[in-house]
């Protein structure tokens, strides 16, 4: 579900999120995504990760921090995951 609100906000396929693809767009909508899963699920990083085209458990922590560090620094990717949390807060 968090995959499907990221991809349709951020306008790529639910199916690039998931793949190895490494464009800007695609992996900055994966490492939303990896930050929103953990913020709102109870699952590890490993089975995150492995949500996410098995990718390993520091890949997710490594997504992880650096969407904590541009929600600090970068207004405009704060504006961004706000909008996805509340959207999954309101799907609850």
């Amino acid at each position: 579900e968090i995959i499907k609100v990221v991809a349709t906000s951020l306008y790529v396929k639910p199916s690039e999120i998931i793949s190895s693809k490494r464009t800007k767009l695609i992996s900055l909508s994966r490492q939303i995504s990896m930050y929103v899963a953990k913020k709102y699920t109870s699952k590890t990083l490993k089975e995150i990760g492995n949500s996410f085209g098995r990718r390993n458990h520091a890949t997710v922590l490594s997504s992880i921090s650096k969407i904590e560090q541009l929600i600090v620094e970068d207004t405009n990717i704060k504006k961004i995951v706000d909008k996805l949390e509340k959207e999954i807060e309101d799907s609850k």
